[in-house]
């Protein structure tokens, strides 16, 4: 988990490195193993959550989806490098802070 947050503070990190390592990050985070799919683990999570559940299950206690989990990682890297005086062209989603 170090090795992915330090990745972070590397200039010129590509968006598809950077991408790959929030979502190895998010998986890590919420339990799963260094060969799940973000999509499987979330899946495996509510697929277990249901089954044992009492009450209606909460989405907001399921990992996100892939494609917020790369918008996530890339917003996050844009605000380092605006914080460390480094930003520089960058993706519509971390721009756009949605």
């Amino acid at each position: 988990m170090k090795l992915c947050a330090s990745s972070f503070f590397l200039p010129n990190q590509f968006q598809e490195e950077i991408s790959n390592l929030g979502k190895g990050l998010m998986v890590e985070l919420f339990g799963g193993k260094s060969n799940d799919s973000s999509e499987s683990l979330r899946h495996n999570i509510f697929t277990k959550k249901v089954t044992s559940a009492e009450t209606f299950v909460t989405p907001e206690r399921l990992p996100p989806k892939s494609h917020t989990t790369i918008c996530h990682s890339q917003r996050v890297l844009y605000r380092i490098m605006v914080w460390m005086g480094m930003a520089k062209n960058t993706s519509k989603c971390a721009r756009s802070g949605r």
